[in-house]
């Protein structure tokens, strides 16, 4: 085969090498994007959540008015049982009392004052300073944590592919 064959031939392999592995990268990419929608959906929640926890802008002070209880509640999946505090609490506004009830895995007494926190707008929706659950917090660290792992794998994968067509080009080269 001739020199000028040889080369058309490598130019025309070389072309559906780079084609082929544009459609690699492509469809990599393509495959990892619901993925990095579910965390930053996880992401969504949790900044939601916060921002919604912001709206309740009034405080005052409320007390445990009934007595205090415990309940064994499970804590997940086959990681057995913790013991959570129940009690009511009640709270004023505008003289109009609120009553609520609190579960907390910290110890309560009936008399306790809490500190709580409420819309202006509807007084009912509250929620107990302190005492708040760090499941936003854990949703939003839990959605950065799966983003950064999947653009990881896109990386990896972007990089093998890279990789794959650089080792095809040396032993096309050396041939």
């Amino acid at each position: 085969m001739s020199k000028e064959k040889r080369n058309k031939n490598f130019r025309s392999q070389e072309k559906n090498n780079k084609s082929s592995s544009i459609k690699g990268e492509i469809i990599a990419l393509l495959v990892c994007v619901p993925f990095l929608l579910m965390g930053s959906a996880i992401i969504k929640v949790g900044l939601e959540q916060l921002l919604y926890q912001k709206t309740f802008t009034e405080e005052t002070k409320g007390i445990i008015v009934s007595d205090v209880y415990t309940k064994m509640k499970k804590k997940g999946a086959g990681s057995g049982y913790r013991t959570v505090f129940s009690a009511d609490y009640s709270y004023e506004h505008n003289g109009i009392t609120y009553t609520d009830n609190i579960e907390s895995a910290n110890i309560i007494k009936k008399g306790q004052f809490l500190t709580i926190r409420y819309k202006p707008d509807d007084p009912k929706e509250n929620y107990v300073k302190g005492y708040e659950s760090y499941d936003k917090v854990i949703l939003i660290i839990v959605g950065t944590i799966w983003d950064a792992f999947i653009l990881l794998i896109v990386y990896c994968i972007l990089i093998l592919i890279k990789d794959k067509k650089c080792k095809k080009n040396i032993t096309e080269h050396i041939e």
